[in-house]
C-alpha cells in the first residue's frame, strides 16, 4: 500500500458534491469510524437529503492521489485512515471519499475532521 503525505485542509466555505454515478463531476461517499478496526473505517454510509453531500467548512485532514495509485478508490481510503489513526491529532465525524476530474483525470481525496 503507497503511503500518502497527509496534509491539514482548512475550508473557508463549504463544497457541495454529486452522488456516484451522477454526471456531476465529483461524488462524495462516507464511510462511519470504527475504532476496532484496522484501518479504522466501517460501513459506508448512504448519504440523502438536503446537504448530505456537503463537505462543511472547518479543518480537516486531508490526502490525495490520482486514480489508479490503488487497486480501487476505497482502498485509498483505507491507508489514508490507517495513516491518519496513527497521528497525533484528533479526528471526528465520518471518513469522507471524495472523487473528481482534475485536469481530465480523476482525482480522489480523503478528508477527516479535526476535533
Amino acid at each position: 500500500m503507497p503511503a500518502l503525505r497527509i496534509l491539514t485542509l482548512h475550508l473557508a466555505q463549504a463544497i457541495r458534491c454529486g452522488a456516484p454515478g451522477e454526471n456531476s463531476g465529483d461524488c462524495l461517499k462516507a464511510y462511519t469510524h470504527d475504532p476496532a478496526a484496522l484501518p479504522p473505517l466501517g460501513k459506508e454510509v448512504e448519504l440523502s437529503g438536503p446537504g448530505a453531500r456537503t463537505i462543511g467548512p472547518g479543518d480537516y485532514l486531508f490526502a490525495q492521489w490520482a486514480e489508479g495509485s490503488f487497486e480501487t478508490p476505497e482502498e485509498g481510503l483505507a491507508a489514508f485512515a490507517l495513516q491518519a489513526a496513527q497521528l497525533p491529532r484528533t479526528t471526528e465525524g465520518h471518513w469522507l471519499l471524495r472523487m473528481l476530474m482534475e485536469e481530465g483525470k480523476t482525482a480522489c481525496q480523503a478528508l477527516r475532521r479535526l476535533a
